[in-house]
């Protein structure tokens, strides 16, 4: 009895403080009218979103979806991040670093003007300074077999002794060194080109062990504290953030940073719904249109260039994002290849992209990565419609008639109307060229991919947007070492496994000159294609609806946002349609 007291007496004592925290955070309330800053630009108001998909996690190490993804890099960042503009790397809480001879050493450079946001965590409930001793912290947390640590696998395998600290045979991670309080050094096993791209990632951001200890992990998703311009304000029916006042990041003109005030996060997946909001003015962009809406909103290419659609910016640009159909190579029946390449040519991908998708997407005939600068996509071999061949590898498959073919289901997500329809598409093309019955399985998108995440679906939607600008990003998850059911990590969840991909995937990871890398990435995809391991379908084209008096919100191919840089002018903007970045594919 005295355990279960206890028990509910710190559960009640940690509630009652996040209650606290958040009536403190209220009663602080913001300027939401515009007033002036430097450089014409605006302090105050508060921006109005809408995510198509709940928040996960807020956690860094837990994010593994990019809506999530969305809120959480307001809260929290980390030594490096992309600019929003270019995703180039830029510096954010390390100010610079430099790297070895053998490119195996990296050493940060920490700030020594940021602080965690106020908490009762802290001593007086005030944010401390961030120093080497947090990044070693989170590092090693990346590093070790947490149940919230769902990035493990690509530190345990990259960092020196980071396995033998996931496997619990040491203490510490032997290549993280704090050099003093504001300078830290990563050591590599082997050289790896990426490694700064993942250091702007999400799950790297820094985060307070007192936090951690304090809350524990059921509570660290809504006690969210880190070192970002937003702080969390409340969780409700709707997700609140506000400025964070002691940010330590100023903008071109000395304007201190955040510009917002305030961020408003509603959530309807209804994107009709999303549209009619936007049009009323209650929310400030819609990012991606329904199908359907695309010509009546946006109008004829011309028109639009004539600027002849509606009050409100429109930007668009060819997306790091592919839908595909995956595969499980154990199954019964689809570890038949001969199948697999079947399905693969008996799908049109220029019909869908062309009249399912409106042109909002391009046809990935090319393979499963989109056009990455410096990539070679012509190089790879990808399955572009042909009845003939489809009905070939039918036979080579051992089927003389489509109908032999029993039990084949596809498992997609009630998601939106463009998933539905594209599943309906494919239903009937593969009927009408193989004869094949494909029965369509539809679940909610939470219950679909657990199901996917263990492996025990056969054939599955799935949709992929890359974390960092990288065609590594794109096929990293089907080598072999990532089959690993105990691990939350573990994401090749086809159990893909070809040496032969393993090879040039590896020698692409640790090469030094990044024209041969890609040209090994490019030999791993057409092993990958050659198996025919997933059905590449198509690139999403990223449309974005603005509202005219929004300011610094770049578009990019990631979808990337740093919302600390976005404000609202008093003047409207002349209506722009952004097309420069579409490619004539």
């Amino acid at each position: 009895m005295k355990k279960i007291i206890l028990v509910f007496f710190t559960l009640f004592a940690l509630y009652s403080c996040s209650d606290q925290v958040k009536k403190n955070k209220q009663n602080n309330k913001l300027p939401i009218t515009l007033t002036t800053a430097k450089g014409g630009k605006f302090y105050g108001e508060t921006l109005h979103v809408n995510s198509s998909e709940p928040i996960t996690a807020l956690f860094p190490a837990s994010v593994t979806d990019i809506y999530s993804q969305h809120v959480s890099s307001q809260i929290y960042e980390g030594l490096l991040k992309f600019d929003p503009n270019d995703l180039s790397i830029q510096p954010a809480i390390a100010s610079s670093y430099t790297i070895d001879s053998l490119n195996k050493k990296y050493r940060f450079n920490i700030r020594k003007n940021v602080y965690f946001h106020n908490d009762p965590c802290f001593i007086d409930g005030k944010g401390r300074m961030v120093t080497a001793k947090d990044v070693k912290y989170v590092f090693e947390f990346l590093c070790s077999n947490h149940k919230m640590n769902a990035s493990t696998i690509q530190w345990r395998t990259s960092i020196l002794g980071a396995n033998d600290y996931f496997e619990n045979k040491t203490d510490h991670v032997a290549g993280i060194k704090i050099i003093d309080d504001f300078c830290i050094e990563i050591e590599l096993n082997e050289p790896f080109s990426g490694f700064l791209n993942l250091l702007a990632l999400i799950h790297t951001s820094i985060f307070p062990k007192e936090a951690f200890e304090k809350y524990g992990p059921q509570l660290m998703n809504e006690m969210a504290i880190g070192t970002g311009p937003f702080e969390v304000l409340s969780i409700e029916d709707t997700f609140k953030l506000r400025k964070n006042s002691h940010y330590w990041r100023k903008d071109e003109f000395g304007n201190q940073l955040p510009l917002l005030s305030y961020i408003n996060i509603q959530f309807d997946q209804n994107k009709s719904n999303e549209l009619a909001d936007f049009k009323k003015g209650e929310l400030d962009f819609i990012w991606g249109l329904p199908v359907e809406e695309i010509p009546n909103v946006i109008g004829s290419l011309e028109d639009a260039k004539n600027g002849k659609n509606k009050e409100f910016t429109v930007q668009s640009i060819n997306s790091l994002q592919v839908e595909y159909y995956g595969f499980l190579m154990k199954d019964s029946l689809l570890k038949n290849k001969a199948l697999r390449k079947a399905l693969n040519y008996a799908v049109n991908k220029n019909y869908i992209a062309t009249y399912i998708l409106e042109g909002s997407a391009l046809p990935a005939t090319h393979g499963i990565i989109p056009t990455i600068h410096g990539y070679p996509n012509a190089n790879v071999k990808g399955y572009a419609f042909s009845k003939q061949k489809a009905l070939y590898y039918l036979k080579r498959a051992g089927y003389t008639n489509g109908n032999q073919v029993k039990d084949l289901k596809l498992y997609y997500n009630n998601s939106g109307q463009i998933i539905e329809l594209v599943a309906n598409s494919i239903q009937k093309q593969i009927s009408n060229i193989l004869n094949i019955d494909l029965q369509l399985v539809q679940y909610e998108r939470k219950d679909l991919f657990s199901k996917i995440e263990n492996s025990v679906l056969p054939f599955w939607r799935f949709g992929w947007i890359a974390d960092y600008p990288d065609p590594a990003n794109f096929i990293a998850s089907f080598h072999s070492k990532n089959i690993n059911s105990a691990s939350k990590s573990a994401n090749n969840y086809g159990l893909y496994n070809n040496p032969e991909f393993d090879f040039y995937f590896d020698k692409a990871m640790s090469a030094c000159n990044d024209s041969s890398r890609m040209l090994d990435l490019a030999m791993a995809e057409n092993i990958l294609m050659e198996d025919a391991a997933v059905l590449p379908l198509f690139y999403y084209t990223s449309i974005r609806l603005i509202n005219p008096q929004l300011r610094d919100f770049p578009i990019n191919e990631l979808e990337y946002r740093d919302y600390s840089l976005v404000y609202f002018t008093k003047e409207k903007k002349k209506r722009v349609r952004v097309y420069e970045s579409l490619s004539k594919e």
